[in-house]
């Protein structure tokens, strides 16, 4: 066991997730200021559609379900590097690896739920490249 390291851990746990927290919040800035940023443009352009509120509703729901799918996998990926840190600072305990392997599992998890999540019902989230 690395006492130097456990002496410390709570420390790095709490810079870890400041770390997590700034990440997010930039991710949601960015993620948020594109979307607008696309619906605006699409509702800018003069080309007159029958479907256009169907459109830029497509947009909007395809959007938050990538930012949705981004926090969900930050959040996980925060998680297991915590995990890691406490893993490394208490010598690799066999009883700590098989949360490991979960969090890596939850992960995937996660990807296929969003991925899923976006193709259900006809693919409402990929719509906005099929409505004219």
């Amino acid at each position: 066991m690395d006492y130097p390291a456990v002496a410390t851990l709570n420390v790095a746990l709490g810079n870890e997730a400041t770390l997590h927290a700034l990440r997010q919040q930039q991710t949601c800035y960015t993620r948020v200021a594109d979307s607008v940023l696309r619906v605006m443009r699409e509702a800018a352009r003069q080309k007159p559609w029958e479907r256009k509120r169907e459109r830029l509703a497509c947009i909007g729901f395809s959007d938050s379900l990538a930012l949705g799918h981004d926090l969900s996998i930050q959040a996980l990926e925060a998680q297991i590097s915590q995990w890691q840190l406490m893993f490394n600072a208490c010598g690799q305990p066999a009883w700590a690896k098989p949360w490991g392997d979960y969090l890596q599992r939850e992960v995937s998890h996660t990807s296929r739920f969003f991925t899923e999540l976006g193709r259900a019902n006809g693919g409402l989230a990929y719509a906005s490249t099929t409505l004219h």
